[in-house]
């Protein structure tokens, strides 16, 4: 059975960890402090990543049975330097630290995955969404 990791930092010092690798401030102890703080963080959305996916996957083999339903999770050193690269930004801000990737062999096909007020897969009829542009 796997062993989930569980987060052991608040959000705060995830925070606090994030200024310190994106500024590069700090002794080397302080840095590897911080890493592992946002490494626990990393792993520790594992799970409930997983439990979306395996929702997602049950219900596109609803719809299309060879749909492929995949998780992605932004590995650590990625993680290090977009904060780099932000030094504003915080781990617990970054909107793609984790996903699932969708592709399909073709447009229409994504259509047919939709939520219903129950939380099950339907069949979806297309509808037309229009564009409205400013005046």
């Amino acid at each position: 059975m796997k062993k989930w990791v569980v987060p052991e930092n608040s959000n705060k010092r995830v925070q606090r960890a994030s200024r310190t690798i994106g500024k590069g401030t700090g002794t080397p102890e302080e840095i590897q402090e911080a890493r592992d703080v946002l490494s626990n963080y990393r792993l520790a959305h594992a799970f409930p990543l997983n439990a979306v996916t395996v929702t997602v996957r049950q219900r596109a083999l609803d719809v299309n049975p060879n749909a492929v339903v995949a998780e992605r999770r932004k590995r650590l050193p990625t993680i290090l330097d977009k904060l780099k690269r932000h030094p504003t930004m915080s781990v617990t801000t970054m909107q793609d630290l984790g996903g699932l990737p969708g592709g399909l062999r073709h447009r229409c096909r994504g259509r047919g995955v939709g939520q219903r007020p129950g939380g099950l897969a339907t069949e979806q009829e297309p509808r037309q969404e229009s564009l409205r542009l400013p005046a």
